[in-house]
């Protein structure tokens, strides 16, 4: 069976400005209590993905790969509060999302299904308003599915959830509130990562032992056949005791195409040259230079790890090979 695949996304969608005016309320003689959302009949409403999975499959024939993310978490939100009577429609590809089922801030949703050849669509109301305040503040929507279907199929059609302003409403930005998931097909390639030199880093714990952690720095990453330029490089790192790294790569230095920094853990990520074919030692070479390497007393340091991934186009068919995880030993 293919293995689960990490999904590619992994940020949100960027926040969207205030665009709402608010139009006047005729004065009455006595005073009618409005709920807020009656102030505005125009809204900014928003749809984001906020978590995910996904599986890869690859063809009989061994030649054609797909990658399939499937969005599971969504956020639907607002700049001013929408009432209840929002929909969400959800299409899907019948042959490998098998029963999806939508739950609103944790409970279940009835709708309607049609299909139409192979995509299902399925639509619910969203029985609750919709707060102001932007992501953080919005409703919290989950997907999930009796079973998928991890088979290779050529012509998959994409997962869409769309958010649709309920009556009354007018949505004035119809660009932000759709997330879309797309199958990507590629020729199936078998990189691989491996390593060349690198050093050892120890130090103390607080109880008196020792800890010790492996951070090879030269890396080769190689093909069977030359992959053009775009491989994705993912390095992360405990910040506590590795500086800022330089990548270089054909004797050009890399710069970060992204940094996700969490407590201690920095996750950078940054895109190689092409990499001629050819089995280790052939390949493409690159280097890690951290600058600061420290040691210090420490019981819970991070991982330090590696991983290459093919870019467009391609499928790596191999997922055993094509990253280096090392983790601290303590005694």
């Amino acid at each position: 069976m293919p293995e689960i695949v990490e999904p590619a996304q992994r940020g949100l969608t960027r926040r969207t400005a205030l665009k709402g005016a608010a139009w006047s309320v005729p004065v009455v003689a006595a005073a009618i209590a409005v709920p807020a959302y009656a102030a505005s009949a125009l809204a900014d409403i928003q749809l984001a993905g906020s978590a995910g999975d996904g599986y890869q499959a690859i063809s009989p024939d061994g030649t054609r790969g797909v990658k399939v993310g499937i969005t599971t978490g969504y956020v639907a939100f607002s700049d001013v509060e929408i009432p209840a009577g929002a929909t969400l429609v959800l299409s899907t590809d019948t042959r490998n999302l098998i029963g999806p089922k939508i739950s609103i801030n944790g409970t279940v949703a009835d709708g309607t299904t049609t299909t139409s050849g192979n995509v299902r669509t399925t639509t619910v109301v969203i029985a609750v308003a919709i707060p102001a305040g932007g992501y953080d503040n919005g409703v919290y929507i989950n997907v999930s599915y009796d079973s998928v279907d991890q088979s290779y199929f050529e012509d998959l059609n994409p997962v869409v959830l769309t958010l649709v302003a309920p009556a009354g409403v007018t949505d004035t930005n119809g660009g932000n509130n759709s997330v879309s998931s797309q199958p990507v097909y590629g020729d199936v390639i078998d990189l691989s990562l491996a390593v060349s030199a690198g050093d050892t880093l120890s130090g103390t714990t607080p109880t008196g032992g020792t800890w010790t952690l492996d951070t090879p720095t030269d890396f080769v990453a190689s093909s069977e056949v030359a992959v053009p330029a775009g491989t994705e490089l993912q390095l992360w790192f405990d910040s506590r005791i590795l500086g800022d790294p330089t990548v270089t790569a054909a004797g050009t230095v890399l710069t970060p195409t992204n940094t996700d920094v969490f407590q201690n853990r920095t996750t950078q990520f940054y895109s190689l040259p092409a990499v001629p074919a050819g089995a280790y030692p052939a390949g493409l070479a690159f280097s890690i230079d951290f600058g600061t390497r420290t040691t210090g007393s420490y019981s819970d340091l991070e991982s330090y790890g590696i991983a290459v991934g093919p870019g467009d186009g391609f499928i790596d068919s191999n997922f055993d090979n094509d990253q280096v995880t090392n983790s601290p030993a303590y005694s």
